[in-house]
């Protein structure tokens, strides 16, 4: 005979999930041991477990530990017993551990001792100090004047006596203590300088401070107005004030209200400044205006002439009788010299040449040049420029021999009468200005 278990439950099969999310919660079983049914479940997300700040461990399987990290100042002990030292300040992190421990001194005093005359003191809490009371009873009349004194000492013994009042009542001279307010008599007063006398010497005199001019004497004050020069602080003075010997300065005198001009002085040196720029300065060697070399002008006036000498700070130019030079020396007018002479720089040799000029009897110009035509045009400023009874021409044959000759000449135009090409110089005298006077007597 053949018995059989007969099939029934959830059937063979593998049941579950190797899912981490995933776990079988629960086995149904029936009376026969037959599992009938597997019933599955999720399970929590935490798949790792990492240490975090000031911890240390973690993992990410199986049971895993989380142990605090090390930090802070590290065990020990802090601070010190020494009288000098004590722990200022504690720092304690977010998480409650300690992570400095600071320390700083302490007063230098170990003890209060009582010294001569006193008692008390001590060496720890807050100590007491008090006169002695032996040194108090020892403080009287006739152990030592001084405190409630209403007895006498040995003369000459000089002592300053004071009452219970705190007032002076008693004091000592070369002839011993006094016992009593002295009731004696002034026996003379006399007025000295700068004070008046009213009255006799010996019997209620009246002395008087003397005043004057700006200077007057009240009642309880003396009083010294702002006409009078004082010889020391600051002091404003009105008027005009008439010194009749030197004045003497330590450094400068200031424009009133414009601090920044003034007349300085120096030792042999006197300088002007105007609004804090230097001006010119006087020396025992000479003087110079415009030491620091700022863009300023210089101008002499002359009796109708307001730039008869001018030099233009800015544009580092020269003018005599002109207001505005355009070159590094602009003459508006005549000028004489012994020589007239001209350096020119010489960019061979890198030295100079030296040239004079060519001197006549006359305030004369002259045109030159070279040409093969009858007529020569003469600039057209000689019109206003040139007396046109003073032009002469001077021509010479160029290329070969043949003779030209003048035909006509004024201050347009020479006509010239040749039969080639010739070189030519042309003179006029000036009639602009006056005729050069030559001999001067």
């Amino acid at each position: 005979m053949n018995v059989s278990l007969s099939a029934g439950g959830i059937g063979s099969g593998t049941y579950g999930s190797t899912a981490d999310s995933c776990k079988i919660d629960t086995i149904s079983v029936d009376e026969f041991g037959r599992v009938t049914n597997v019933a599955c479940g999720t399970t929590g997300d935490i798949s790792a477990v990492v240490a975090g700040t000031n911890l240390t461990g973690g993992g990410t399987s199986g049971s895993v530990t989380l142990n605090m990290g090390t930090g802070g100042v590290g065990s020990g002990s802090y601070g010190s017993t020494a009288d000098n030292c004590k722990i200022d300040t504690i720092t304690v992190d977010a998480y409650g551990r300690v992570t400095n421990v600071a320390c700083g001194p302490t007063g230098d005093i170990a003890g209060v001792t009582a010294g001569a005359g006193l008692s008390g003191g001590g060496t720890s809490g807050t100590p007491t100090l008090a006169v002695d009371g032996d040194l108090v009873t020892a403080l009287n009349q006739s152990g030592c004047p001084g405190i409630c004194c209403q007895g006498t000492t040995t003369p000459s013994n000089t002592q300053t006596f004071t009452n219970k009042s705190g007032n002076i009542s008693q004091w000592t001279n070369d002839s011993g203590y006094l016992t009593s307010d002295s009731g004696g008599t002034v026996t003379s007063v006399t007025a000295g300088t700068g004070m008046t006398q009213s009255g006799t010497s010996t019997v209620n005199p009246t002395l008087n401070v003397i005043g004057g001019d700006g200077i007057t004497a009240n009642a309880d004050n003396i009083v010294v107005d702002s006409t009078v020069v004082r010889t020391s602080g600051t002091q404003s003075i009105g008027g005009a004030k008439t010194f009749t010997s030197d004045i003497c300065v330590a450094e400068s005198l200031t424009h009133s209200g414009d601090t920044d001009t003034r007349v300085q002085f120096g030792t042999n040196t006197i300088y002007a400044i105007a609004g804090s720029e230097e001006v010119f300065r006087v020396d025992n060697t000479g003087m110079v205006v415009n030491e620091p070399g700022n863009s300023n002008d210089f101008r002499v006036e002359s009796d109708t002439n307001t730039h008869m000498l001018f030099v233009d700070g800015s544009a580092n130019n020269i003018g005599i009788n002109c207001s505005t030079p355009t070159a590094t020396l602009a003459v508006n007018g005549s000028f004489v010299a012994t020589c007239k002479s001209f350096l020119v720089d010489n960019p061979v040799t890198g030295g100079q040449l030296k040239y004079g000029v060519v001197e006549g009897n006359e305030h004369g110009v002259t045109v030159r040049g070279s040409t093969c035509c009858g007529t020569i045009d003469l600039p057209a400023e000689w019109d206003w420029l040139v007396d046109e009874s003073s032009v002469t021409a001077q021509i010479t044959p160029v290329g070969g021999p043949h003779q030209p000759y003048v035909v006509s000449q004024d201050n347009k135009q020479v006509v010239v009468c040749s039969d080639g090409c010739y070189n030519y110089n042309i003179y006029g005298t000036r009639k602009d200005v006056e005729p050069l006077e030559v001999n001067i007597l």
